[in-house]
């Protein structure tokens, strides 16, 4: 079942020539898991930030800048 998308809004009620511009700088977070091979939790989380920071080129040819990486679970998962 494909739920009916939203009507647009208009985010300004004047026209954008009326409009002066501004930078607006962004916090954004998200969760990802993925699996790697390691002989302890100590390791599985350096190779798992350092494989998060060698596959970003898609975000900073978007204009986004990886900041802190912080790995909050780790747990060994049977093979």
């Amino acid at each position: 079942m494909v739920l009916p998308k939203p009507p647009k809004e208009a985010l300004s009620t004047v026209s954008k020539y009326f409009c002066a511009r501004y930078k607006v700088g962004m916090m954004l977070e998200f969760y990802k898991e993925i699996h790697v091979s390691a002989v302890d939790a100590e390791e599985a989380a350096r190779i798992a930030e350092a494989r998060i920071r060698a596959r970003q080129t898609n975000l900073y040819n978007s204009g986004y800048s990886l900041g802190d990486i912080e790995p909050i679970l780790i747990e060994e998962i049977e093979q």
